[in-house]
């Protein structure tokens, strides 16, 4: 296999490589970069049971965030567009999911639409 960087971002971190198997004759692009920033940031705001109380009181709850990488690995592997409108109740079910409640910047439950 032979893996060859593409293109790399450096405001979100994501990179993507072309990797071809000559063996058996596929390409596949592989997107990768790191979310630990943006993991670490979601868990301080968790913590912060204010931050939580302000964003519902004034109507601006930041309930999630989502890295750029998880985004691109949600849009391959889901068929999830979180830019979507249409897709909002399924981007819920992801951030509400076991695999990806690291997400959340809050320890409250919210249902989507």
């Amino acid at each position: 296999m032979t893996k060859r960087l593409l293109s790399h971002d450096s405001i979100t971190g994501v990179s993507a490589y072309h990797d071809y198997d000559a063996q058996t004759d596929e390409t596949k692009i592989i997107y990768t970069g790191d979310s630990t920033p943006y993991i670490e940031q979601s868990k301080a705001e968790a913590n912060d049971d204010e931050q939580t109380k302000f964003g519902i009181k004034t109507g601006f709850w930041r309930y999630a965030s989502i890295p750029p990488a998880v985004q691109i690995q949600w849009l391959v592997n889901h068929g999830v567009d979180v830019y979507n409108k249409h897709h909002g109740d399924a981007v819920g079910k992801l951030v509400n999911s076991p695999e990806y409640r690291y997400l959340k910047t809050t320890t409250k439950h919210h249902k989507f639409k």
